[in-house]
Protein backbone atom coordinates (compact mmCIF):
# COMPACT_ATOMS: atom_id res chain seq x y z
CA UNK A 1 0.00 0.00 0.00
CA UNK A 2 1.29 3.44 -0.86
CA UNK A 3 2.38 5.25 2.31
CA UNK A 4 0.60 8.46 3.33
CA UNK A 5 1.12 11.13 5.95
CA UNK A 6 -1.52 9.49 8.15
CA UNK A 7 0.06 6.05 8.03
CA UNK A 8 3.46 7.56 8.68
CA UNK A 9 2.36 9.30 11.87
CA UNK A 10 0.41 6.29 13.16
CA UNK A 11 3.10 3.73 12.36
CA UNK A 12 5.59 2.19 14.72
CA UNK A 13 9.17 3.49 14.25
CA UNK A 14 10.23 0.40 12.27
CA UNK A 15 7.35 0.97 9.83
CA UNK A 16 8.15 4.63 9.30
CA UNK A 17 8.37 5.83 5.71
CA UNK A 18 11.05 8.45 5.08
CA UNK A 19 11.28 11.06 2.33
CA UNK A 20 14.30 10.99 0.05
CA UNK A 21 16.41 13.53 1.95
CA UNK A 22 15.90 11.87 5.34
CA UNK A 23 16.50 8.42 3.88
CA UNK A 24 19.74 9.57 2.23
CA UNK A 25 20.91 11.07 5.52
CA UNK A 26 20.21 7.80 7.31
CA UNK A 27 22.29 5.91 4.75
CA UNK A 28 25.08 8.48 4.60
CA UNK A 29 24.80 9.10 0.85
CA UNK A 30 23.77 12.01 -1.37
CA UNK A 31 20.03 12.09 -2.23
CA UNK A 32 20.92 11.82 -5.92
CA UNK A 33 22.82 8.61 -5.20
CA UNK A 34 19.89 7.10 -3.31
CA UNK A 35 17.50 8.15 -6.09
CA UNK A 36 19.71 6.42 -8.66
CA UNK A 37 19.89 3.26 -6.53
CA UNK A 38 16.11 3.23 -6.25
CA UNK A 39 15.75 3.70 -10.01
CA UNK A 40 18.00 0.71 -10.55
CA UNK A 41 16.02 -1.39 -8.09
CA UNK A 42 18.95 -1.63 -5.70
CA UNK A 43 16.93 -0.01 -2.90
CA UNK A 44 13.19 -0.61 -2.45
CA UNK A 45 10.91 2.43 -2.41
CA UNK A 46 7.28 3.40 -2.87
CA UNK A 47 5.45 6.46 -4.18
CA UNK A 48 2.90 8.60 -2.40
CA UNK A 49 -0.33 9.62 -4.11
CA UNK A 50 1.47 12.85 -5.03
CA UNK A 51 4.32 10.95 -6.69
CA UNK A 52 6.93 11.52 -3.97
CA UNK A 53 9.35 8.72 -3.20
CA UNK A 54 9.30 7.12 0.26
CA UNK A 55 11.70 4.64 1.88
CA UNK A 56 10.98 2.25 4.74
CA UNK A 57 13.23 3.05 7.72
CA UNK A 58 13.57 -0.58 8.85
CA UNK A 59 14.41 -1.70 5.33
CA UNK A 60 17.06 0.98 4.96
CA UNK A 61 18.63 0.16 8.31
CA UNK A 62 18.76 -3.50 7.40
CA UNK A 63 20.43 -2.67 4.10
CA UNK A 64 22.99 -0.43 5.83
CA UNK A 65 23.82 -3.12 8.40
CA UNK A 66 24.21 -5.78 5.71
CA UNK A 67 26.42 -3.66 3.44
CA UNK A 68 28.46 -1.63 5.92
CA UNK A 69 31.42 -4.02 6.16
CA UNK A 70 31.43 -4.67 2.42
CA UNK A 71 31.32 -0.97 1.53
CA UNK A 72 34.20 -0.15 3.88
CA UNK A 73 36.32 -2.85 2.28
CA UNK A 74 35.40 -1.92 -1.28
CA UNK A 75 36.07 1.79 -0.78
CA UNK A 76 39.44 0.95 0.78
CA UNK A 77 40.15 -1.27 -2.22
CA UNK A 78 39.31 1.59 -4.62
CA UNK A 79 41.76 3.97 -2.92
CA UNK A 80 44.42 1.26 -2.78
CA UNK A 81 44.09 0.49 -6.50
CA UNK A 82 44.26 4.14 -7.56
CA UNK A 83 47.40 4.63 -5.49
CA UNK A 84 49.00 1.49 -6.93
CA UNK A 85 48.11 2.56 -10.47
CA UNK A 86 49.73 5.96 -10.07
CA UNK A 87 52.93 4.35 -8.77
CA UNK A 88 52.95 1.59 -11.39
CA UNK A 89 52.37 4.06 -14.26
CA UNK A 90 55.50 5.93 -13.20
CA UNK A 91 57.62 2.77 -13.14
CA UNK A 92 56.36 0.60 -15.98
CA UNK A 93 58.45 0.26 -19.14
CA UNK A 94 56.24 -1.25 -21.83
CA UNK A 95 55.90 -0.71 -25.61
CA UNK A 96 52.31 0.47 -25.29
CA UNK A 97 53.31 3.15 -22.79
CA UNK A 98 55.64 4.72 -25.35
CA UNK A 99 52.57 5.50 -27.50
CA UNK A 100 50.87 7.42 -24.70
CA UNK A 101 51.67 11.12 -24.47
CA UNK A 102 50.62 13.20 -21.47
CA UNK A 103 47.11 13.81 -22.84
CA UNK A 104 46.62 10.10 -23.41
CA UNK A 105 47.85 9.30 -19.91
CA UNK A 106 45.47 11.87 -18.46
CA UNK A 107 42.57 10.23 -20.31
CA UNK A 108 43.81 6.83 -19.17
CA UNK A 109 43.91 7.94 -15.53
CA UNK A 110 40.39 9.29 -15.81
CA UNK A 111 39.21 6.00 -17.32
CA UNK A 112 40.92 4.21 -14.46
CA UNK A 113 39.04 6.30 -11.90
CA UNK A 114 35.74 5.70 -13.64
CA UNK A 115 36.51 2.00 -13.91
CA UNK A 116 37.09 1.77 -10.17
CA UNK A 117 33.90 3.70 -9.37
CA UNK A 118 31.89 1.33 -11.57
CA UNK A 119 33.62 -1.65 -9.97
CA UNK A 120 32.63 -0.31 -6.54
CA UNK A 121 29.01 -0.25 -7.69
CA UNK A 122 29.25 -3.62 -9.44
CA UNK A 123 30.64 -5.57 -6.49
CA UNK A 124 27.86 -4.25 -4.25
CA UNK A 125 25.22 -6.09 -6.29
CA UNK A 126 24.87 -9.81 -7.03
CA UNK A 127 26.03 -10.76 -10.53
CA UNK A 128 26.40 -8.30 -13.39
CA UNK A 129 23.29 -6.12 -13.45
CA UNK A 130 21.97 -4.42 -16.58
CA UNK A 131 23.40 -1.07 -15.48
CA UNK A 132 26.79 -2.63 -14.67
CA UNK A 133 26.78 -4.43 -18.02
CA UNK A 134 26.09 -1.16 -19.85
CA UNK A 135 28.84 0.60 -17.89
CA UNK A 136 31.32 -2.18 -18.69
CA UNK A 137 30.42 -2.04 -22.37
CA UNK A 138 30.93 1.72 -22.47
CA UNK A 139 34.27 1.56 -20.68
CA UNK A 140 35.49 -1.20 -22.99
CA UNK A 141 34.67 0.87 -26.05
CA UNK A 142 36.40 3.92 -24.58
CA UNK A 143 39.54 1.91 -23.80
CA UNK A 144 39.49 0.64 -27.38
CA UNK A 145 39.05 4.14 -28.80
CA UNK A 146 41.96 5.45 -26.73
CA UNK A 147 44.23 2.60 -27.85
CA UNK A 148 43.22 2.85 -31.50
CA UNK A 149 43.80 6.61 -31.53
CA UNK A 150 47.42 5.79 -30.58
CA UNK A 151 47.60 3.09 -33.32
CA UNK A 152 48.01 0.28 -30.80
CA UNK A 153 47.43 -3.20 -32.26
CA UNK A 154 44.90 -5.31 -30.41
CA UNK A 155 47.58 -7.37 -28.66
CA UNK A 156 49.16 -4.25 -27.14
CA UNK A 157 45.76 -2.84 -26.18
CA UNK A 158 45.09 -6.09 -24.34
CA UNK A 159 48.47 -5.88 -22.60
CA UNK A 160 47.60 -2.37 -21.42
CA UNK A 161 44.23 -3.44 -20.05
CA UNK A 162 45.68 -6.56 -18.42
CA UNK A 163 48.19 -4.31 -16.68
CA UNK A 164 45.27 -2.51 -15.03
CA UNK A 165 43.46 -5.75 -14.27
CA UNK A 166 46.53 -7.28 -12.61
CA UNK A 167 47.05 -4.14 -10.52
CA UNK A 168 43.46 -4.38 -9.31
CA UNK A 169 43.87 -8.09 -8.53
CA UNK A 170 47.09 -7.43 -6.59
CA UNK A 171 45.32 -4.79 -4.52
CA UNK A 172 42.47 -7.18 -3.82
CA UNK A 173 44.90 -9.79 -2.48
CA UNK A 174 46.64 -7.19 -0.33
CA UNK A 175 43.39 -5.84 1.07
CA UNK A 176 41.99 -9.28 1.87
CA UNK A 177 44.93 -9.95 4.18
CA UNK A 178 45.32 -6.43 5.60
CA UNK A 179 41.76 -5.56 6.62
CA UNK A 180 40.43 -6.57 9.99
CA UNK A 181 37.62 -9.14 9.72
CA UNK A 182 35.02 -6.59 10.85
CA UNK A 183 35.90 -4.33 7.93
CA UNK A 184 36.53 -7.02 5.34
CA UNK A 185 33.78 -8.10 2.95
CA UNK A 186 33.52 -11.62 1.59
CA UNK A 187 36.56 -11.37 -0.64
CA UNK A 188 35.64 -14.50 -2.58
CA UNK A 189 32.37 -12.86 -3.61
CA UNK A 190 34.09 -9.53 -4.35
CA UNK A 191 36.70 -11.30 -6.48
CA UNK A 192 34.05 -13.14 -8.47
CA UNK A 193 32.01 -10.00 -9.10
CA UNK A 194 35.10 -7.96 -9.92
CA UNK A 195 36.27 -10.55 -12.47
CA UNK A 196 32.82 -10.72 -14.03
CA UNK A 197 32.77 -6.95 -14.51
CA UNK A 198 36.32 -6.75 -15.86
CA UNK A 199 35.62 -9.60 -18.27
CA UNK A 200 32.71 -7.60 -19.68
CA UNK A 201 35.01 -4.60 -20.17
CA UNK A 202 37.63 -6.75 -21.86
CA UNK A 203 35.12 -8.39 -24.21
CA UNK A 204 33.73 -4.98 -25.16
CA UNK A 205 37.26 -3.77 -25.93
CA UNK A 206 37.90 -6.72 -28.24
CA UNK A 207 34.50 -6.32 -29.91
CA UNK A 208 35.18 -2.64 -30.57
CA UNK A 209 38.48 -3.53 -32.26
CA UNK A 210 36.77 -6.15 -34.41
CA UNK A 211 34.06 -3.71 -35.47
CA UNK A 212 36.62 -1.14 -36.59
Amino acid sequence: MTPSAETKSDSAPNDEWLPLTDAAQLMGVHPATLRAWADRGRIASQRTAGGHRRFNRAGLQGWVDAHRSNDVGVQTLVHSVLGRLRLAMEQIDAPWMARFDEDARRVQRELGRRLMLEIAHAVSAPGVTDSAHAAAQGLGREYAALAQARSLPLAEALRAFLFFRDTIADSLVQMSSALEPVAAPSWQVVHRQLCAFLNEVLLALVTAYEER
